[in-house]
């Protein structure tokens, strides 16, 4: 959402400006709009963070609206443009629709007990990268075609449609449990996607990219 061209006349104030969106203030604003907006403070919503309430006129602006919270607010209030995708969970879990909520009060109960494991910085110890560290979503370095046909078989894992009449995917995995000939999708020409060749592109994506993170890293 962000940049500063090249012709600005003003670039150390472009530079300030996005320096203020990551204060405490500036990441509440970009995140809730100006304050005539928020609701009342609450720590209960995501423990130990301060969270401005969602006030009973925004949400009847966004329900007046025919649009989603997301288009709104970017829209109409001009917030939720944070750069590089910094964003409070107490915007998320609010934004978040009541069935879906039941879906995260699960997933939290398992990234707590260790069953899904949380992609962050601190799984980086020992100068070791696994698959679950945390990385650049888009790629690294950036992703080219020949990238994208290379890991085309754990793009369909993930994106398995979850709504098929036979599961795939991920989905299929969890069910059905590991089993390294089992077909997971296929490709457009309808070439099956096995276990075994997603673990084979998880192990070339490791190298690939997490040598390089690891590298970017140690600079």
């Amino acid at each position: 959402s962000w940049c500063i061209p090249a012709t600005s006349d003003n670039v150390k104030g472009a530079c300030r400006l996005m320096d203020y969106l990551f204060s405490d203030m500036g990441s509440k604003i970009q995140d809730f709009g100006p304050q005539a907006y928020w609701g009342e403070l609450s720590d209960t919503i995501v423990p130990g963070e301060v969270t401005p309430m969602f006030s009973p006129a925004l949400k009847a602006m966004i329900s007046n609206s025919n649009t989603d919270f997301w288009t709104f607010m970017r829209d109409y209030i001009g917030a939720t443009h944070g750069i590089g995708c910094v964003r409070s969970k107490g915007l998320d879990t609010q934004a978040t629709n009541s069935y879906a909520q039941i879906g995260l009060t699960y997933l939290k109960q398992a990234v707590a007990k260790g069953v899904v494991v949380s992609s962050l910085l601190d799984k980086y110890e020992g100068g070791k990268l696994s698959w679950d560290s945390s990385v650049p979503s888009a790629g690294w370095p950036s992703i080219s075609t020949a990238n994208q046909n290379t890991y085309a078989a754990l793009t369909a894992f993930w994106a398995s449609d979850k709504c098929a009449s036979t599961a795939t995917g991920w989905v299929s995995y969890v069910i059905n449990g590991a089993n390294d000939s089992m077909t997971l999708g296929q490709d457009k020409l309808s070439n099956p996607y096995t276990l075994a060749t997603v673990k084979g592109q998880i192990a070339t994506k490791n190298t690939n990219y997490l040598s390089v993170y690891q590298a970017s890293l140690n600079k």
